[in-house]
């Protein structure tokens, strides 16, 4: 997700995108293994200041890189951000009998659909549901708004709320499931 939203955003440069990289690693294994007590600004810090040892450039010197970890810190102490990063969806999801319509925009740079669709429709085919659409709709990002790039920063500035395009679809695939 950080890397298809730094793209997005722009970003093509190897090194940064590396580096951003190994840096949400540091803070999603604090995350994971933070034991009650512990700081997780402790924890991150001294990872990220081994990892500076290890980087040949100044990657991660400056106000932006400081802002961006202390947002991520921040973040990453949420119980939600804890939970979102230990969930599995796939048990859940093969205990599903009922119809579903999976859709996500091509350009979705939060929920990639390329790794998310093909797991959604494993994870149905696994619990035996027979009764489910799975599909990528082309120029959307994350909130379903016909876009560009599909970056975050994108999001505030397209006047469509939805696509009409996932308002029909909808509609379409409520009709079939209700005259079935």
């Amino acid at each position: 997700q950080g890397q298809l939203i730094l793209r997005a955003s722009g970003v093509e440069d190897a090194e940064a995108l590396e580096t951003q990289r190994l840096v949400q690693r540091i803070m999603i294994d604090a995350a994971l293994k933070l034991q009650p007590g512990e700081d997780l600004d402790a924890i991150v810090s001294a990872g990220v200041k081994e990892l500076e040892s290890k980087l040949s450039t100044d990657a991660l010197q400056g106000a932006k890189w400081n802002d961006t970890l202390k947002a991520g810190i921040q973040q990453m102490s949420s119980p939600w951000f804890r939970f979102f990063i230990t969930h599995e969806p796939a048990p859940p999801l093969k205990l599903v009998q009922c119809p579903v319509l999976a859709l996500n925009g091509e350009k979705d740079v939060q929920v990639d659909p390329k790794v998310n669709l093909p797991a959604v429709r494993k994870a149905l085919e696994e619990g035996g549901n027979k009764n489910f659409s799975i599909e990528e709709i082309p120029q959307l990002n994350h909130l379903f708004q016909t876009s560009q790039t599909g970056a975050v920063q994108e999001y505030s500035t397209i006047e469509e709320t939805v696509s009409p395009v996932v308002l029909k679809r909808l509609a379409e695939w409520i009709k079939q499931v209700t005259q079935d």
